[in-house]
């Protein structure tokens, strides 16, 4: 059993790092052969130049004149020239251009494909840190996946070309260094391990120190730390974590030296041990000229220099094997959003059957719920906080797929359609939007602006109210927004922005609009004129309010009373203040609450 994990281990190890190779053949073949001729040149030169130098030493041994030695130098220079110009060539010139270029097409790869990503797995936190695992520093461990193997191969080259010197010069030394060779090969592998060891038990260590510095250096914080004392519970907590960091260093630490000195007692006694021994050759038996010697002694330090960088890249493999298979996993992930399906017609009926929800098991927020919408209605749905209003919506535009039950447009389960289609009829605004670092304009029509998109953007930034606004902007529609990118980018406040997302859904045009809590940072003037041009916008249109504020939803032809996960009351606001349940109560409520606040000014 444990032989086959070995194999199986060793299988993806070969695996991934025939992935890295590919993928980089793939998509730049001219840095893959550069690769290989690093490869070549890096495996094979030092050899060579053993070899030189040992030409140069039996010559002058032999009694060879001055003009013939200073021309084995000018030899010797000549490769040496050569290698350090390609190095230099290779990288300073060639890798960072070519590598650049590589990791933006990784990148591309890997952010396109995040767009495939089940929105409910991002609430998975093991799912969740695995994708920022994988996204983060991709490309850097897929080019560190070839260098390794690259540095790997080159090694070998280099330990079997001064493998064959030893056996040349001498048979009894080679074996002393392949012995010596692979107890340091051990002492390598074991220190890795316990380098790996001690990364696993540093990485919550890691964690809570970057949190806590995180804090500390983020603006979304720096009103709570100066008004409470959060700051010095967090204080605390960085203290003990240091404590045990240190505590955590001194363990291992301790562990390595006593490995490093193994191993270094290993290197100098094999060392003194080749050297003696050709000493004797040299000057005893005569069996072995300067050159050899030189070559012995020379090739001691090359083979013991390759075989400690094999050993290191070999150690290496499991680790970039480990972010490799990561990558590769979640490439070939298959999409979540329907690239085919069925052809999506305009809206007659959207129906809720039966549906159950819950983000886990066992936590359902959602129980059999049944809603029926249709064509042309604008209908409200409103509750307490955690009632699943927004997640019925997110349920409705297929970002998450009902646990129970099913959610029908015009009679066809939702997942029958193509999923691009499908949500091309919904303009929806979320009540958690986000403003992009781009223009106003390109904020508004969420693609890349067109001359053709100014008048569908400016009659968004109308009906959303936000045109007197723009009309003052010195660069009008075309403001960049945050300051990301630009210096001089605009911030707005809470109810400007919520204003622009309105301009987004209702720029799309689409049949279905969904506002989620759409004046929850609107003022009551700004929230009345944007109901009104909301009810003009959305005559022949389908609309869906989600809110706490029950003035906006007042108006709708039928309103859902949502409780805990479940419908509760449905009908018009008359309806339902007769009925004098639970949305009776919470009008009454924040009506009190409004000429209560009234009445305070007065």
């Amino acid at each position: 059993m444990k032989n086959d994990k070995k194999k199986k281990a060793l299988h993806t190890i070969l695996a991934d790092g025939w992935f890295s190779w590919k993928y980089i053949w793939e998509n730049s073949k001219k840095y893959a052969v550069l690769q290989l001729i690093s490869v070549l040149v890096e495996g094979l030169y030092p050899p060579l130049a053993v070899l030189l130098s040992a030409w140069l030493f039996n010559s002058l041994d032999r009694g060879i004149d001055f003009k013939h030695a200073a021309m084995i130098v000018i030899c010797m220079l000549v490769p040496l020239f050569a290698y350090n110009l390609w190095g230099y060539f290779f990288d300073l010139s060639l890798a960072p251009k070519l590598q650049k270029k590589l990791q933006f097409k990784i990148q591309s790869d890997l952010l396109k494909k995040t767009c495939d990503v089940e929105l409910e797995k991002y609430d998975n936190p093991s799912y969740y840190d695995e994708f920022l695992f994988v996204i983060q520093d991709a490309d850097t461990h897929i080019e560190s996946a070839m260098d390794t193997m690259r540095s790997m191969i080159s090694a070998f080259f280099t330990i079997i070309a001064t493998v064959g010197l030893f056996a040349y010069v001498s048979p009894v030394v080679m074996i002393v260094l392949i012995v010596s060779a692979v107890l340091s090969l051990v002492m390598n592998t074991k220190r890795k391990k316990l380098d790996y060891q001690s990364y696993l038990k540093a990485t919550p260590l890691n964690k809570k120190e970057q949190y806590i510095s995180r804090v500390f250096r983020l603006a979304d914080f720096a009103k709570e730390l100066r008004l409470s004392k959060h700051g010095e519970t967090l204080f605390k907590e960085y203290d003990s974590n240091t404590d045990a960091y240190v505590t955590h260093i001194k363990v291992f630490g301790r562990q390595k030296v006593w490995l490093q000195v193994v191993d270094s007692l290993n290197f100098y006694l094999t060392y003194l041990v080749v050297i003696i021994c050709t000493l004797h050759r040299v000057t005893v038996t005569e069996s072995v000229l300067v050159g050899g010697f030189a070559i012995i002694v020379n090739s001691n330090w090359q083979f013991r220099n390759a075989m400690q960088k094999f050993s290191e890249m070999l150690s290496e493999l499991p680790k970039e094997s480990l972010h490799i298979s990561k990558i590769r996993a979640f490439l070939s992930e298959k999409s979540a959003e329907k690239k085919e399906g069925l052809s999506v017609p305009s809206v007659s009926e959207i129906e809720f059957v039966d549906v159950s929800f819950g983000y886990t098991d066992g936590d359902m927020i959602l129980k059999d719920l049944n809603l029926k919408i249709n064509q042309g209605e604008h209908v409200a749905i409103v509750g307490c906080n955690g009632a699943g209003k927004s997640t019925l919506i997110k349920l409705l535009l297929n970002l998450y797929q009902p646990r129970g039950g099913c959610i029908l447009y015009n009679g066809i389960d939702v997942s029958k359609y193509n999923m691009q289609e499908y949500r091309k009829h919904f303009g929806v605004t979320f009540q958690d939007y986000q403003i992009f670092a781009t223009s106003l304009a390109e904020n508004v029509i969420a693609d890349t602006y067109k001359e053709v998109d100014k008048e569908n953007v400016e009659h968004a930034l109308r009906m959303a109210t936000f045109n007197e606004k723009a009309d003052m902007l010195s660069k009008g529609i075309f403001t960049q927004l945050t300051r990301e990118f630009d210096d001089d980018g605009l911030v707005f406040s809470g109810g400007e922005e919520q204003k622009i997302a309105i301009a987004r859904a209702i720029a799309k045009k689409s049949e279905i609009i969904i506002m989620d809590e759409p004046s929850a940072a609107l003022d009551p003037i700004a929230e009345y004129e944007l109901n009104e041009n909301i009810k003009e916008y959305g005559k022949d249109k389908t609309v869906i309010y989600i809110s706490h504020r029950l003035s906006m939803t007042k108006g709708a032809d039928r309103i859902f009373v949502l409780d805990e996960g479940e419908i509760i009351e449905e009908g018009t606001h008359e309806e339902l203040m007769r009925l004098g349940g639970k949305y009776s109560e919470m009008f009454q409520i924040q009506a009190h609450k409004y000429i209560l606040g009234m009445s305070d000014d007065v």
